[in-house]
């Protein structure tokens, strides 16, 4: 019984998607009635929340930080770049994610330069929201 169900379920978005693509008026009125479904849903069961808890990205936060921090020293290793960069990337990541739990704003990182300078300031900030951080990301606590 339940295949049937998943098959109906299937054939009818593809039906929409097809005839959203033959008749546009249709595609806005089926845009419509998600919206409207999820509006339902999300009234009677609460938004999702899938935000982990501000120990978790903390803990995560210092490890990356204590990585990064080991990663600068020199070593010879032909892959610490790669990993260095890689270990960026993560601490962005980790730094959003905790800015988003603290309700601080979020950074804008620049393209083309080193994310290092944004990150570093968007460190004090939340250091100044209170969360806690290794003294070796936070030098000086002379930044904003």
């Amino acid at each position: 019984m339940s295949e049937i169900l998943v098959l109906a379920l299937i054939l009818t978005v593809g039906l929409a998607m097809w005839l959203g693509d033959v008749w546009p008026p249709f595609s806005h009125f089926f845009g419509r009635c998600v919206d409207g479904c999820h509006n339902v849903w999300v009234n009677r069961h609460g938004p999702s929340t899938t935000a982990r808890p501000i120990q978790d990205i903390a803990v995560d936060l210092r490890r990356l930080l204590r990585e990064y921090d080991r990663l600068g020293r020199p070593s010879g290793d032909w892959q610490s770049a790669h990993h260095r960069r890689a270990c960026e990337q993560a601490l962005l990541i980790c730094t959003e994610e905790a800015a988003a739990a603290l309700g601080v704003a979020p950074g804008v990182y620049p393209l083309a330069k080193s994310p290092m300078p944004e990150l570093r300031r968007q460190l004090y900030l939340l250091a100044d929201a209170g969360l806690v951080l290794p003294e070796s990301a936070l030098p000086g606590r002379d930044a904003p």
